[in-house]
């Protein structure tokens, strides 16, 4: 479960730190508020492609940071020491950053990674539902996630 996002120059956004709540979470409001970047920040926390242009204006540097709790979820605990990732007792962190060179960084409790590793970490950490979108559920691996669970 997320428990914290931090979200640093991010498009319009200067410094956001957002903490959520055990159980249903959900973002609303007027055209313009803000959610796509949100939205946009959690894409990157799974792996998403990220853009020089997604840099706030004047800044030279964006990064989303994302707390994890990773209590229950023994198939990612299991992928993670698989891919060699410490320090999970305080939950997982995965942080992504973006300069304006176009390249970026990902470190997973603070150790560098790759694209690759957070694809495969997503089907256990966010389950994003919007309008139209096609849902994890229908996932096999997701729904052994949840059985699991």
């Amino acid at each position: 479960m997320l428990k914290v996002i931090s979200i640093t120059n991010l498009a319009l956004v200067e410094r956001l730190q957002i903490d959520f709540s055990p159980g249903l979470n959900l973002l609303s409001g007027e055209t313009g508020s803000g959610k796509s970047i949100i939205i946009d920040a959690l894409g990157l926390l799974q792996g998403g492609r990220a853009s020089q242009e997604m840099i706030r204006t004047g800044a030279d540097r964006a990064a989303v940071e994302g707390l994890f709790d990773l209590e229950g979820n023994e198939p990612l605990l299991n992928l993670l020491a698989t891919a060699g990732i410490e320090g999970l007792d305080e939950g997982l962190v995965i942080r992504r950053e973006i300069t304006g060179s176009g390249r970026g960084r990902i470190f997973v409790n603070h150790q560098m990674a790759t694209t690759a590793l957070l694809k495969s970490i997503q089907p256990h950490i966010i389950d994003l539902h919007g309008q139209g979108d096609q849902q994890s559920l229908l996932s096999p691996e997701a729904q052994l996630n949840l059985l699991d669970a």
